[in-house]
């Protein structure tokens, strides 16, 4: 009877606190590579913030260039015709400007709207894994404080901790799947949310160019230039 006790009490000292640090590693594995999936996450979504601001910006200079034919034939022309159509092109040019900037910051600033709600949406996540690391942190902790305990306490304590830890890590794997799951779903409507900045920046660009062709066209027939 002694000898089984011995054994329960080995056991108990021995193999309970083992599987305790094992589940503690694969806890903390997982925790791992959900704060790095966090951190590639946060990349992609500033460097996707940083490749649409420069597709913007060539987008935005292609519409005006699309007007550089009609102006260099306008040129042509007035210059044949001796008239002077100076006052046409700079104030053509000066709309280009203007345009231009204005559609680069609502650009920057929609896709700046965007990076910041999924960069806080990625941080709730980080939340997330730090709150399963603190518990995990609290679970080591109360099996330490069985060692505080008489033999028989002590393996009855290292029991029902164990026990605890072994159901908490099973919890935190399942909110580590569906917190990485969640983070997928945030970086591809991110990266919709940020094409939409740049079709819709696009879309008023094209529009704004034509507008300042048309405006160019009628200026260079009013002096006399005929296109």
């Amino acid at each position: 009877m002694v000898s089984k006790a011995i054994f329960i009490i080995a056991v108990g000292f021995f193999f309970v606190p083992a599987r305790a640090n094992e589940v503690v590693d694969e806890v903390n594995q997982v925790l791992d590579q959900m704060k790095a999936a966090i951190e590639q996450a946060k990349a992609q979504i500033n460097q996707g913030a940083a490749a649409v601001e420069g597709a913007v910006s060539g987008e935005l200079v292609a519409a005006y260039q699309s007007l550089d034919a009609t102006v260099e034939q306008a040129a042509q022309k007035a210059a044949a015709a001796g008239i002077d159509i100076t006052a046409c092109t700079a104030a053509l040019n000066a709309t280009a400007t203007a345009d231009i900037t204005q559609r680069t910051d609502d650009a920057v600033s929609c896709v700046t709207k965007e990076m910041t709600d999924a960069l806080n949406s990625a941080e709730q996540e980080l939340t997330a894994v730090q709150q399963a690391e603190k518990d995990v942190q609290d679970g080591q902790a109360a099996l330490k404080a069985c060692d505080k305990l008489s033999a028989w306490k002590k393996v009855k304590c290292l029991a029902e901790e164990t026990a605890k830890l072994v159901k908490q890590a099973k919890d935190i794997k399942e909110e580590m799947v569906a917190a990485k799951e969640n983070l997928e779903r945030i970086a591809a409507s991110y990266q919709q949310d940020i094409k939409a900045c740049e079709q819709r920046t696009l879309g008023a660009a094209e529009s704004d160019a034509k507008t300042a062709g048309e405006r160019f066209v009628a200026c260079v027939v009013a002096k006399g230039v005929g296109l």
